[in-house]
């Protein structure tokens, strides 16, 4: 089908690779081969509205930006999309640059100000100097660390309130994938760094990457006592998980977040406690959970 297209417009060009690299090597393999002066990236289970690139173009030559986010509808299983907002009610519809810019760069350490997807943007190609870039070799937020690459090049970004990206969400199975935790961990370890370097400053951001992580933790192993594997598996994995060094950081909370170190899903990580560690995963199921699975079964029917 693609072939047929490549025949009738000579915009149209066919990428083939030997085999799957993963999501990172194709838009980096993407990147090299676009010759226009925007890029966007439509994820393969998602899809736009057909005014989608015409509009995200009219909102940039408008505002002479580098980037354009628009609005988003998320689509629940096969069923009705629903509006989706998820920009900040102070960013909706601005144009923003400037020192504001690095306000709202807290977004990367676990404040929710707009989407860090690559999807539901449209992006000046410059903004991706490849030599630059290092190779991204997670899956789970592969797109958040590449936004966080090349946020320094940015210098404005239009909110636009034009909804045109439909997001297909549901199943959640992701999770319970090794990959998960391990991807979590490398994304972690990046934004450390950043942090270290003193490259990006904001309040309380190391305490925030610190609960993200064992929120991660705790989800990744919540996951997967809701599986098949056998509970004596589970509990091997978990007892090597936690004597990964890395779980020394949570000694590092501190401020205003420093009775976090008491707390019982900290304590039970950084003791290597695998019994209550399970059993604090296990209850963080929670009555939202349970009502939404239950949804996600009716809907499914």
């Amino acid at each position: 089908m693609i072939e047929l297209y490549c025949d009738k417009d000579n915009r149209i060009r066919l990428v083939s690779l030997e085999r799957n690299q993963g999501l990172a090597n194709g838009r980096r393999v993407g990147l090299s081969e676009a010759k226009g002066e925007f890029v966007a990236f439509i994820d393969g289970d998602d899809w736009v509205r057909k005014d989608y690139l015409s509009a995200l173009i009219e909102e940039q030559a408008a505002n002479d930006c580098d980037v354009v986010i628009c609005g988003q509808y998320k689509q629940a299983f096969k069923h009705a999309a629903i509006t989706r907002t998820t920009v900040a009610p102070q960013l909706a519809g601005r144009l923003v640059e400037g020192k504001e810019l690095e306000d709202i760069a807290a977004n990367f350490f676990a404040n929710s100000l707009f989407p860090l997807s690559m999807w539901g943007k449209l992006y000046r190609r410059s903004l991706f100097n490849l030599d630059d870039i290092p190779i991204i070799d997670v899956f789970f937020q592969e797109d958040i660390l590449l936004n966080l690459y090349i946020y320094r090049q940015i210098k404005s970004i239009k909110f636009s309130n034009y909804p045109g990206y439909f997001y297909r969400t549901g199943g959640g199975s992701g999770a319970v994938s090794r990959r998960y935790i391990d991807d979590m961990k490398a994304v972690y370890r990046v934004k450390k760094d950043y942090l270290v370097r003193g490259e990006y400053h904001f309040e309380d951001a190391f305490n925030r990457i610190l609960i993200e992580l064992k929120n991660c933790l705790y989800i990744y192993f919540q996951r997967k006592l809701g599986s098949t594997e056998p509970l004596q598996a589970i509990k091997d994995e978990a007892a090597r998980e936690l004597k990964d060094e890395l779980y020394k950081d949570f000694d590092l909370l501190s401020g205003t977040y420093q009775h976090l170190k008491q707390d019982p899903q900290f304590v039970a990580v950084r003791e290597g406690d695998v019994d209550t560690f399970l059993s604090l995963a296990k209850g963080r199921e929670g009555i939202s959970r349970v009502l939404k699975n239950l949804f996600k079964k009716l809907l499914n029917l």
